[in-house]
């Protein structure tokens, strides 16, 4: 009868209801409770929602190598002319070698348009080509992975890529461009100031006055033989000029000169003579570096390009550099469209055919680019189309290859 109870109590034997989970404490229950909580803290999870998946991890270490390799190798082709001109400065002239290598380096943010959308398509076509030639996209797309899964990798890095172009496009670039160019003329010139180009127009910032200087000492900074024009409705009623003039802050001081007064029809109304001038300049670097597109953001060209329309200026060649600032960057996301089915389908035939399809496509890229800039430039084809028609035909090209693919 108590037979039962002489036995020793096994795991599966249970006194009282039988749970599935064994239960917390009672006093650890109490002190949660106690502390305004309906339920117990949960593990966290923030680490799972950064944490990249195998297959993520595993493309992105295929393209990253060949990815890094091009930039390099591209950086130093785009260099070479640079590094002969910086050779003869160095070794003929006396040029401190510390100068040369500030001005290479501030060329660098110039030339990432050209640099990034290489990479990425040097990248992708080994990467994927790479994969593609040891059958491994064939077995992951055999297990049931689409294509646009294998591919998002890509065009991460596509994206990330396109961000980072602009931003230096828009940020960084027009500001090293325009020291980049300072400092190449104070090599050339040797000097440690900064040197105003002779025979050159300056517009000022305003867009309504053209700057001319004959000629300047290097030296003190004297200018000598100084015009400036103020701009009308399609003529310039007003002009000074003077013998010498200097900067001095934010003005130009003119010395001994004249204003010359032009009506409509041509005829000089007025002519008057002055001992000392001072004309404001506004933004005083354009005396050293007369800014081309290539060294002002978005922003500033837009302003330059409003000024110079109230002037009854044509701007066609600045609204299409304006569009190119935000064209020429998406070039790295293209560059991924149109590298993935090239990758896949040419990838089985070596890493040569892959660098060689690069270069092929790039080359095709900045040719359709080269044609449509004339067309837009000579108002042939309007700027917003001629600055997206190389992305709008390559990334159709893309886009076609890849759907090709996913079928």
């Amino acid at each position: 009868m108590f037979g039962a109870f002489d036995r020793p109590l096994s795991r599966s034997t249970t006194l009282g209801p039988t749970t599935s989970a064994p239960q917390a404490p009672a006093d650890h229950r109490l002190d949660w409770l106690s502390a305004g909580h309906a339920t117990p803290p949960q593990p966290s999870r923030a680490r799972s929602y950064f944490k990249l998946s195998i297959l993520d991890r595993y493309m992105t270490r295929e393209l990253l190598a060949p990815f890094g390799f091009a930039i390099a190798a591209f950086t130093l082709f785009m260099l070479i002319n640079s590094l002969f001109l910086a050779a003869d400065y160095v070794i003929n002239k006396g040029v401190p070698a510390f100068l040369i290598a500030k001005y290479l380096a501030l060329q660098l943010p110039a030339l990432m348009y050209l640099i990034l959308p290489f990479s990425c398509m040097f990248g992708i076509l080994l990467g994927i080509g790479r994969l593609a030639a040891d059958n491994e996209i064939a077995a992951m797309r055999t297990s049931g992975i689409s294509l646009q899964r294998i591919a998002l990798p890509c065009f991460v890095l596509g994206v990330i890529m396109t961000l980072i172009a602009f931003f230096i496009n828009e940020e960084i670039a027009p500001r090293s461009q325009a020291k980049s160019v300072e400092l190449f003329r104070q090599i050339a010139f040797h000097s440690t100031q900064a040197i105003i180009q002779p025979y050159q127009f300056f517009r000022t910032t305003d867009g309504q006055h053209v700057i001319y200087i004959q000629s300047v000492d290097s030296g003190t900074g004297m200018m000598h033989n100084v015009q400036v024009f103020n701009i009308g409705q399609g003529y310039w009623p007003e002009t000074l000029t003077a013998k010498t003039g200097q900067q001095l802050g934010g003005k130009l001081v003119l010395v001994d000169g004249v204003v010359t007064t032009t009506g409509y029809a041509g005829m000089v109304t007025q002519v008057k003579h002055f001992d000392k001038l001072e004309f404001p300049l506004g933004d005083t670097s354009l005396l050293y570096s007369p800014q081309s597109a290539f060294e002002t953001n978005s922003r500033e060209l837009r302003l330059q390009i409003q000024n110079l329309r109230t002037g009854g200026q044509d701007v066609t060649q600045l609204e299409m550099s304006l569009q190119q600032k935000y064209a020429m960057p998406s070039a790295c996301l293209i560059a991924v469209l149109i590298a993935l089915p090239m990758g896949i389908r040419f990838g089985k035939r070596g890493r040569g055919v892959a660098a060689i399809l690069s270069i092929v496509i790039l080359m095709g890229y900045y040719l359709i680019m080269a044609a449509t800039n004339a067309l837009g430039k000579s108002g042939a084809m309007p700027p917003v189309l001629a600055a997206w028609a190389p992305n709008i035909v390559m990334g159709s090209v893309g886009l076609v290859l890849l759907l090709r693919e996913e079928r």
